[in-house]
């Protein structure tokens, strides 16, 4: 009787073994297609004005709307890349700068998504490490720019203690949001990683790490 208890008790461990290893493999590809899958429909969603106002004969064709939106992005990057309507696209922020509450949100929006872009090389200079939120923890930073002297520390004599850095510390899951600290240049801890490394870093939550430094 025992024998069979203990038999059924190794098949159940190794159904239940075989189980969250299957699950497990399968959930990164099962998450990775939902989350396309979610994409494609809010897109959809959002340019099915677009499906209205098309041709009949491009209604025919499956997913017509994001085909045009696309090539309609594809358009206008090339048109930008030859500066042949560079000076419509000033125009147009010319005045968008000139309405308060738009203004911040607009240019505050182009700046931050500009600042992860693979040709801007100057609003998220550096990765660095900082000891923070407090002394012996360190966080990924992005080392933004220098704080002018005039704004710096002074001691008793009015003297500028040290050259201090501009460092914006993202949230993790969400790197829109953050820290804004003041760091002594000397406490910047650079270290060899890529804007979108360290991204990827810090929204995973320290999960997904570059290949490059993966153990072999």
């Amino acid at each position: 009787m025992n024998s069979h208890k203990s038999l059924l008790r190794r098949l159940l461990d190794l159904i239940k073994s075989l189980f969250i290893s299957g699950f497990f493999t399968l959930l990164p590809l099962a998450l990775t297609v939902a989350l396309f899958a979610f994409l494609f429909k809010t897109a959809k969603r959002w340019f099915s004005p677009v499906f209205l106002i098309l041709p009949g004969f491009l209604k025919e064709v499956p997913e017509a709307e994001l085909i045009v939106v696309f090539l309609l992005i594809l358009a206008v990057g090339a048109v930008l890349k030859f500066f042949i309507l560079r000076f419509i696209v000033d125009a147009i922020e010319a005045v968008l700068g000139k309405v308060p509450l738009v203004r911040q949100v607009y240019f505050g929006l182009k700046q931050l998504i500009g600042a992860f872009g693979p040709k801007d090389k100057q609003h998220f200079q550096q990765v660095v490490l900082v000891e923070f939120p407090r002394r012996g923890t360190y966080s990924l930073g992005f080392l933004t720019n220098e704080l002018p002297s005039e704004l710096s520390p002074k001691d008793a004599n009015g003297e500028q203690r040290a050259v201090y850095k501009n460092v914006f510390v993202p949230h993790t899951p969400n790197p829109t949001t953050g820290f804004f600290i003041l760091v002594p240049q000397e406490e910047c801890i650079a270290i060899p990683l890529t804007r979108q490394e360290a991204m990827a870093l810090i929204i995973s939550g320290g999960i997904i790490q570059p290949d490059r430094f993966a153990k072999k």
